[in-house]
């Protein structure tokens, strides 16, 4: 999996980290990050050299922020991400 949960950065925010995809992909990451449902975003300065950080807000007045719901919304938004990624990546293929 190239996304990882790496924990909390608050209560209502995920911390994650993309070891794998190459720098030069995150402003289309950005892009496409406008588009979840929970808001969502690339730190400009990551904490671990290479890896690409995002942070998901999770909305507290949606939901209780149980383990259970922070669980689930962390694996819809790797499965997300992944899409995002496998989009951009076959746009650049088409592109060469």
């Amino acid at each position: 999996m190239m996304i990882q949960l790496k924990g909390e950065m608050e209560e209502n925010q995920l911390h994650f980290f993309d070891y794998e995809t190459p720098w030069e992909y995150k402003d289309l990451i950005k892009d496409e990050l406008g588009d979840y449902k929970e808001q969502a975003w690339i730190e400009e300065a990551s904490s671990e050299p290479g890896a690409i950080s995002i942070i998901l807000k999770l909305d507290p007045s949606k939901h209780e922020l149980s383990p259970e719901y922070r669980k689930e919304q962390s694996q819809k938004f790797k499965k997300y991400y992944e899409k995002i990624i496998r989009k951009i990546r076959s746009n650049i293929a088409q592109n060469n």
